[in-house]
């Protein structure tokens, strides 16, 4: 029974933090709060044994991260007694405690259907849902962001894959992402589409042999020609969709890309000025119209960059762990995982970092638990080494083998 509920409190913290907005707007910011602290409080003995025990160098790195980033936050309250340490600590408990807890939650493939069911919900309240502004055809699922809304979906649409590789289930699979594609198209994020290109030439590269004797075959080339016409069709009957022609517009006439390149200056001026401790946790909106060559509105006034914020918010310290954690992240068992099925939650969280390029998603609890989800794999990797040493007997993981999968 206990069990049963921490996987409902699982479920709910998952559904919250990728849809805060929507959760905010029908049940209230307090129910949002709630679930959190509710979640961190009923598993603190999970976080005991969790803290205490087996260690991968990701999570030692992350340790340390949230370590230097709370010093730097200590200190700097000490010094300005303006920062939110309040606010901010429950802030970092929070990440923290949903990151430990995804990154070794045993059911894994369970996780992944409930971020997936998730994105789902997201997807259909953004469908009937409002625009973001009345003059724009963009839409934002269940936050507030329509470009961290892409960054979800990016990541749910290889989690997609990954899943279908265990149920085998093509309906499953082409309905999802025609769905997650959509919404992408709604979304309305040029930075999406340009790093989706960029994660198909990775794919392409690093599993051409696998794509070629796919392609080749009799059965992939019928599926090929099935899917080719699939998506012709559904492509056919979009093409004068407001999203289509709206993304067709904003690509031609927006000045987004302006926009972030003078905050991107004017945070490098602000790293530059505050470069051991930054201007505060949280703080970067607050201090950037002092470095602003040109006027913005104000709710341009985010970094648009997970780097720069964290340098610019907390200095070089905490921007020099963050750079190692997420280093060891990418780079570790990394030949193992790009080898196994495991390759599309690597990419899945790879999107959410190279959308971080252009999305301020550093203190957004959804961008912690797309890391997670790599970091759990390593775990795996790590855990089952180990027991392999330790017994002498070899691990099979259905999930290591690709060669015969999509």
């Amino acid at each position: 029974m206990i069990e049963l509920f921490k996987k409902i409190l699982l479920f709910l913290m998952i559904f919250a933090v990728f849809n805060d907005a929507m959760v905010t707007e029908y049940a209230g910011e307090t129910v949002l709060k709630l679930i959190t602290q509710l979640f961190i409080v009923v598993h603190l003995r999970d976080f005991y044994y969790i803290i205490i025990g087996q260690k991968t160098a990701v999570m030692q790195s992350f340790y340390t991260m949230m370590l230097v980033v709370l010093a730097v936050l200590l200190f700097s309250n000490l010094l300005y007694f303006d920062v939110l340490l309040d606010f901010n600590l429950k802030r970092m408990v929070s990440i923290f405690a949903i990151f430990v807890y995804v990154a070794h939650y045993k059911e894994f493939d369970q996780m992944l259907y409930v971020i997936w069911f998730t994105m789902i919900v997201s997807s259909i309240y953004a469908y009937f849902g409002d625009t973001v502004e009345e003059y724009t055809f963009r839409k934002s699922g269940g936050n507030e962001d329509p470009n961290e809304y892409a960054a979800q979906l990016l990541s749910v649409m290889f989690i997609t894959v990954y899943l279908f590789n265990k149920n085998k289930n093509y309906y499953f699979l082409l309905g999802s992402l025609s769905f997650f594609m959509y919404s992408l198209l709604y979304a309305g994020s040029k930075s999406s589409f340009i790093f989706l290109s960029l994660l198909l030439v990775i794919i392409a590269f690093v599993k051409r042999d696998v794509i070629m004797n796919y392609i080749f075959s009799m059965r992939g080339m019928t599926g090929s020609i099935i899917i080719f016409a699939i998506l012709a069709g559904v492509g056919f009957m979009m093409s004068g969709d407001s999203a289509i022609s709206g993304l067709q517009e904003r690509a031609g006439s927006t000045g987004t890309f302006e926009q972030r390149l003078i905050v991107w200056s004017a945070g490098l001026e602000m790293i530059s000025d505050n470069f051991f401790l930054g201007v505060g946790f949280g703080e970067f909106s607050d201090h950037v119209g002092d470095y602003l060559r040109s006027y913005l509105a104000d709710e341009a006034h985010a970094s648009h960059n997970v780097f720069i914020k964290i340098f610019a918010e907390s200095g070089i310290f905490s921007f020099i762990a963050f750079v190692v954690f997420i280093f060891l992240l990418f780079r570790s068992k990394y030949y193992e995982i790009v080898h196994s099925n495991y390759f599309w939650v690597y990419l899945s969280s790879l999107a959410v970092i190279l959308m971080g390029l252009t999305v301020p998603t550093l203190h957004h609890k959804d961008f912690w638990v797309s890391l997670a989800v790599l970091a759990n794999v390593i775990y795996q990797f790590e855990f089952d080494d180990i027991y392999s040493e330790n017994s002498n007997t070899e691990v099979v993981d259905e999930d290591r083998t690709y060669i015969t999968q999509i």
